[in-house]
């Protein structure tokens, strides 16, 4: 996995890929542009992708079994809070500990 985040004049974008290690590959790209992601893990035990929201500060994760072209992420605690633009998740990190 590769992960950044970027910050220009059109706002915060990231980008998430994974690699095949056979072929060197990319085999899939996540495109972030609404709610780029302050700090973002794996855990594999879990089959998913954690990530914390540079403008939201919200928890999220997408699951890898049943991940797909919308690449939706699903909001811990219910619904998405409403973007602000106050970067409220701006130095926020996420860790993985086993399982």
């Amino acid at each position: 996995m590769a992960a950044a985040s970027h910050s220009g004049p059109s706002g915060v974008s990231g980008n998430i890929k994974f690699w095949d290690v056979r072929s060197s590959e990319i085999a899939w790209e996540i495109k972030e542009k609404t709610d780029c992601f302050s700090d973002v893990t794996i855990s594999d035990s879990l089959s998913a992708i954690f990530k914390i929201g540079i403008n939201s500060g919200e928890a999220s994760y997408i699951d890898f079994r049943r991940i797909d072209s919308n690449n939706s992420w699903n909001y811990f605690g219910g619904m998405k809070k409403p973007m602000n633009g106050k970067k409220e998740g701006l130095g926020c990190k996420i860790e993985s500990h086993g399982n």
